[in-house]
Formats: structure tokens, sequence, C-alpha cells
């Protein structure tokens, strides 16, 4: 198993979810403790990815598919148009992007067999998410890669 941790717009220690301070966030000491126990208890089923202050983003290759995760809370405007641009605007190949803080999930199949997913929320909605119109049951996105392709992108309902 592989784990590694992405900060999000919630995570800022200052307590100002507006303020992005790379680094300063609850997220770093979250993955340094995984670390720490995965270190103390010798385990060699898992590895973690470090990330160390710049966990704005994680890029890693499973089973041949090359996927970059984002939060997505600093993306100035977020629509369809944006995330075709987000997944070719780096100088490397991207298979999939998957992209948090949404809180509504979708799957938009891209140029070359490419994916751009956002993923719902645990949380569900709440009176502030409904403030901006955002109802959503919880969920949690399930992605199955196989040797070198997506073979499957599920949401899974919470609620």
């Amino acid at each position: 198993s592989t784990y590694s941790g992405l900060a999000g717009n919630h995570d800022r220690m200052t307590g100002d979810k507006k303020q992005s301070y790379e680094g300063d966030n609850a997220n770093t000491i979250i993955n340094e403790q995984i670390c720490n126990l995965v270190e103390a208890s010798k385990s060699e089923r898992i590895s973690v990815i470090p990330v160390g202050h710049n966990d704005k983003e994680i890029r890693m290759e499973i089973n041949g598919v090359k996927c970059k995760f984002i939060h997505g809370d600093d993306i100035p405007k977020v629509d369809k148009n944006t995330l075709s641009k987000l997944i070719s605007s780096d100088n490397e190949f991207i298979d999939c992007l998957i992209v948090g803080h949404w809180h509504n999930f979708s799957c938009m199949s891209e140029n070359h067999g490419r994916y751009v997913i956002t993923n719902g929320c645990l949380s569900g909605y709440n009176t502030y998410s409904k403030s901006f119109l955002c109802s959503s049951d919880a969920s949690q996105t399930i992605m199955i890669v196989g040797d070198g392709q997506i073979e499957l992108v599920k949401d899974v309902n919470l609620a």
C-alpha cells in the first residue's frame, strides 16, 4: 500500500482557509506522523510518498498510468475548460488528473484516453455548503487501474 496526503483549504494552521501557505497546514504534521509510524513499525507493506512542504500536488505512476492529484482550492476559475487545460499544462504527459475541493463527482474523458476526475466530499452537505448551492451527499471515489489503463472510476454514495 502507498500513502500520501494533500493539504486542503481547511487544513491551514493559521485558521484562515483563504490563506495558502505552503507547508503551513495540518497535513504536513499528519504526513510526518505517518512516516514515523511506518518507520517505527518496520512495515514493508506500506510505503509513504514524501511530500515535505510541497504538498500542493502528488504525482505517481500506478501500474503504468501517470496520475496527478491536486486539491484544487487554488484554481482561480474552475470549470471544464480549466480542467482540460490543467491536465496538459505541465511539460509532461499525464494520463489522469484527480481533483478535490469540488464536492461533486465527475469523470471526463480527454484526448488520448486521458481522464479528469473530480471527487465528492466525505462529509456531504451542511449549512455552509448549502450557502453556495452545493448539497451533494457524502461520497468517495474509487479508481481501479489495470496494466497501463484505467479500468473503472466509480462514485460511491456514503449517505
